[in-house]
């Protein structure tokens, strides 16, 4: 029985690209982090009032809960599951407030899209029993008119040219819905507060689409209230995908020169 459960998730994950682990943190918890976040949100400076996305920095700082829960133990055995008996993280903390798109053709994005430009250092980015690194999305609400997690399209990280042709539909005026609809799977349907989804870091996805027409610049950046969306998201794979994440990451930001404070 269990061995059979353990040999469905790992083909689930193999098969679509995403996997989710259900209750990973229970109401209780949810609660309680929800209000440390939105105080935090609500506390910053006015010249950071607009800011949607929480530094890794201030993260390890201000949120040592992030740490507990990359202790729990459903999802480090999920993960030696989908990648290996070590686990491996990389610290790359994100928390995301009210992250939506605005349209079905908006915000369709992989991960790994920094890896694709250099492609020297990421020959393995399209071996698949070689490339194992996943993002980890934790959802802090069960429905936000923001939306209240992502969507995602099922088995693309397996093959480059699917992803660049599917891009072009998904962002098309005309072929948009329709390629939504068939192609598409919006997990907000599927999850609850508390859930996360390990996603692999090549699956197109992205923060389901918004309930209403909101302003950007106040409607959203701004809200701070239960209609808030919040998420929590990190990375974790094989030994040899994150330390080849991490050197990407660092040639990225010597050729273009994205460094703090410049």
């Amino acid at each position: 029985m269990l061995k059979s459960l353990i040999k469905d998730k790992k083909y689930f994950y193999k098969k679509n690209g995403y996997l989710i682990v259900r209750n990973l943190l229970n109401k209780n918890d949810v609660k309680k982090l929800r209000k440390k976040i939105l105080k935090y949100f609500a506390d910053l400076p006015e010249n950071k009032k607009d800011l949607v996305t929480l530094p890794a920095g201030d993260i390890v700082k201000n949120f040592p809960e992030i740490f507990e829960i990359q202790n729990k133990q459903v999802l480090i055995d999920t993960l030696r599951i989908l990648f290996s008996k070590s686990v491996n993280y990389i610290n790359t903390f994100q928390i995301q407030k009210n992250c939506s798109s605005l349209n079905y053709r908006s915000g369709w994005h992989i991960d790994a899209g920094s890896q694709e430009k250099y492609e020297k250092l990421n020959k393995d980015l399209e071996d698949h029993s070689s490339y194992q690194l996943g993002k980890i999305g934790i959802y802090l609400q069960d429905k936000s008119p923001f939306g209240q997690s992502i969507s995602v399209v099922p088995g693309l990280h397996r093959n480059a040219f699917f992803r660049k042709v599917l891009f072009r539909l998904l962002k098309n005026k005309i072929f948009s819905k329709l390629t939504h609809k068939i192609f598409v799977r919006d997990l907000q349907k599927e999850l609850n507060s508390g859930d996360a989804v390990i996603f692999d870091c090549r699956l197109p996805h992205r923060s389901s689409v918004t309930s209403k027409v909101i302003n950007r610049n106040f409607d959203a950046d701004l809200s701070l209230d239960e209609n808030s969306k919040l998420v929590i998201y990190f990375e974790a794979g094989k030994r040899s995908s994150c330390e080849t994440y991490l050197r990407n990451s660092l040639t990225r930001m010597i050729q273009e020169e994205v460094f703090e404070g410049r």
